[in-house]
């Protein structure tokens, strides 16, 4: 009998130890298979960042419309409102496994009206520069928004018909937000500050307030 009792004892601390053994096994290849899972994960994440890099960079080209103000002050101050629009390219690129990038690109802009019987032309024409982050919404990193500030070097012109026209060379301050569409579409909401705001007691010049679409080759 006491034999007997041994064998059971013997048979369950056996079948104990098997089991354990087979949950250890079952458990290191539960830790394989994800490690396994986050490592495929890590190569499709990079495969994917490398796909919207290749689509982030390059030469693009936009439209651009807005809004700016001037004041000719003499004997009667007149305010002026050009509507603007004009044209955009240049070109950005983004660095490796981050969403910062820098772009370079040409702004010329041109508005015209009345005020009154005086004719009036504004023009600016700037080389920028930009600084950019984005961040993307989308597991596929498509849809997001992005920041971006920098400076630009150019003129500013008002070419009035009955007084007198103004022409300024500096740096222009450039700063707003973006949303981008399908990683090739942007849209930008942007501020440019002009260098000099007010030309003695004459000419007193505003902000430019610009929303510019683009398109990424």
């Amino acid at each position: 009998m006491a034999m007997y009792f041994r064998v059971v004892i013997f048979f369950i601390f056996s079948l104990f130890a098997w089991c354990n053994e087979v949950e250890n096994d079952i458990s290191e290849k539960q830790k394989e298979i994800y490690f396994l899972k986050g490592q495929l994960w890590n190569i499709e994440e990079q495969k994917k960042n490398q796909e919207n890099l290749k689509l982030k960079n390059g030469f693009f080209v936009g439209a651009t419309i807005g809004n700016s103000a001037f004041e000719i002050k003499n004997i009667f101050s007149n305010v002026y409102h050009p509507f603007l629009f004009g044209i955009r390219g240049g070109y950005q690129k983004f660095f490796e496994n981050t969403q910062a990038g820098f772009r370079a690109y040409l702004d010329y802009l041109i508005g015209a009206g009345f005020v009154e019987s005086d004719k009036y032309i504004y023009q600016n024409a700037t080389v920028n520069f930009d600084v950019m982050a984005d961040v993307m919404f989308d597991k596929n990193k498509k849809y997001g928004i992005g920041f971006f500030g920098g400076y630009g070097m150019g003129i500013l012109s008002t070419q009035l018909e009955y007084t007198k026209s103004f022409l300024d060379l500096g740096l222009f301050v450039n700063f707003g937000i973006s949303v981008i569409l399908d990683i090739r579409h942007r849209i930008d909401l942007h501020l440019k500050v002009p260098p000099i705001k007010n030309f003695g007691n004459t000419l007193s010049t505003k902000n430019l307030y610009l929303i510019t679409y683009y398109y990424n080759f």
